[in-house]
């Protein structure tokens, strides 16, 4: 808001229009990041505080939990993210006329999907 002149008199601050509305600023940067890191910081202001988890298909290193970023007057937030790994990924259940080397994978990994030996698809021959 704006600012607004008091005056002494009498030992006493007095003003003839109030204090000023003042509102908290919005935070914009440094948000929690890094692998596998979620935040619920979206919309915080001045003071504020959020959580830093590790997201679907991730857990935490050893030692790792989730974490508090606080956001400043600067308009940044301040904390540290935790660290997290990827996840195993469930096992692929195919039939018999399909190879995969999908076996052992992590969340982010990719993985090949193929006709197995004696099978063939449309754009290919064995």
């Amino acid at each position: 808001g704006n600012a607004s002149v008091f005056s002494c008199s009498d030992k006493m601050f007095a003003s003839d229009s109030g204090a000023p509305t003042c509102d908290p600023n919005s935070c914009a940067y440094a948000f929690p990041d890094g692998l596998g890191v979620s935040h619920d910081c979206d919309g915080r202001r001045t003071g504020g505080t959020c959580s830093a988890t590790c997201g679907p298909g991730f857990k935490y290193a050893p030692g790792e939990t989730a974490t508090t970023f606080e956001c400043l007057a600067t308009g940044e937030f301040s904390g540290h993210a935790p660290m997290c790994e990827p996840e195993l990924c469930q096992p692929l259940d195919l039939p018999a006329e399909y190879m995969h080397t999908c076996a052992g994978k992590k969340t982010g990994q990719l993985c090949m999907v193929a006709c197995a030996y004696g099978w063939s698809g449309a754009d290919e021959t064995r």
